[in-house]
Order: structure tokens, then C-alpha cells, then sequence
């Protein structure tokens, strides 16, 4: 293995721990290369610290477009319903016969307007990412994460004897209230889903 580095010109790019415990700290995740940057992600994902390597191949994968969000904060539902009503009466004419078929799609192109002068799509922040792939994740829960990744930092630089004790404690119990931050979301949506069944069945 070693005579195969030396022939490919490789070298070992990681050269700090990545592993980090309360009594040792050891480097036991590797990249070998010849062609590419790499270092080391300071995050306590898992035991390990996570390593990365930057290729200068170009990606050929199909590059897509970010997924927009309405822009629904300080929507004024009063002027919306006005706006709503009154484009409605100027495009649909119900006193003479019309294909049903096409009063629907007058219907939604009107609203879909409406919507979006009132609504209009915008790129979401970083923040609502987040927020939209983990709901759970509340506000407090965030900081509670940036207080957890600044005591992580403290024991990966040794600036304090008890640092790691301390982390993991608090990294503990902030997986708990994660965890039960989750159930309780999943909990509530699988009874929102149940009551919107119920009530289905019932308007059958």
C-alpha cells in the first residue's frame, strides 16, 4: 500500500485529530491524494470530525433550480378577498350558459393572480431551508444548537479542563429535546391527518 502512494506521488492531506474523546485525541480519518484540496469540518456530527476533499473535475449532474416559497408574512386577508371578489365578478358571467370547464380555469387563473400580487414566490432564506426540512427545529432549539457547537469548539481548542463533561452533558440532553420535539410534530400531523380522514367520511 505504502510502495502505491509513493508511485502515484499521493500524500496524506489530513494532518489534525479527528477524533476527540476526554482522554486522547487521534487522527484516524485519511485522504490520500495527489489532485485534490481537502480539510477538516470542526462539527460534532459523530465521533469523528467529518474530512472533505475538493476535486478539480467538473460535475456534469444536472444543476436545479431552488424550490420557491410564497411569501405569506403580512398578507392582508381582507384587501385579498376584495381583490379576489372583484376580479371574479368582471371575468365570470354566470347569467349566461358557459362550459363549466372553462369557468374553472377562469376561476384558477384569476386566483392564481391574486395570489400572486398579494403572495408572490420568493427564493427562500437559508433559515426557512432549514426550518422547511426539519419543522421540529424551533427557534429555541436553534440557539440551544449554536450554544451546544460554541461548548464544542471549547473542547476541541482544550480552552477549559471540564469543557468535554460539560458538552456532553448538554449534548445529551439537547438530542432529548430534539427527539422529543420531533415525535410530538409527527404525532400531531398524523392526528391532523386522521381528523381530515374522519371528516371525509363524514361529508361522504
Amino acid at each position: 500500500m505504502l510502495i502505491c502512494f509513493i508511485v502515484l506521488s499521493c500524500k496524506l492531506l489530513i494532518d489534525k485529530p479527528t477524533r476527540i474523546t476526554k482522554h486522547s485525541t487521534t487522527l484516524i480519518d485519511h485522504i490520500c491524494t495527489n489532485d485534490v484540496k481537502s480539510s477538516i469540518i470542526i462539527d460534532d456530527l459523530s465521533d469523528h470530525l467529518p474530512i472533505f476533499a475538493i476535486s478539480k473535475k467538473i460535475s456534469t449532474q444536472k444543476v436545479y433550480s431552488k424550490r420557491k416559497v410564497r411569501k405569506i408574512n403580512g398578507i392582508n386577508a381582507e384587501h385579498f378577498i376584495a381583490d379576489l371578489q372583484s376580479r371574479l365578478n368582471s371575468k365570470l358571467n354566470f347569467d349566461q350558459p358557459t362550459s363549466v370547464n372553462l369557468q374553472l380555469e377562469l376561476l384558477y387563473e384569476t386566483f392564481h393572480a391574486v395570489l400572486e400580487d398579494h403572495a408572490p414566490l420568493i427564493n427562500p432564506s437559508r433559515k426557512q431551508q432549514q426550518l422547511s426540512k426539519k419543522p421540529w427545529m424551533t427557534a429555541n432549539i436553534h440557539k440551544l444548537v449554536s450554544k451546544k457547537n460554541k461548548m464544542f469548539y471549547k473542547v476541541y481548542n482544550k480552552k477549559q479542563t471540564n469543557a468535554y463533561s460539560i458538552y456532553k452533558q448538554f449534548r445529551n440532553s439537547l438530542n432529548w429535546t430534539i427527539k422529543i420535539a420531533k415525535n410530538s410534530y409527527f404525532e400531531k400531523l398524523i392526528n391532523l391527518m386522521a381528523d381530515s380522514r374522519t371528516f371525509g367520511k363524514l361529508q361522504k
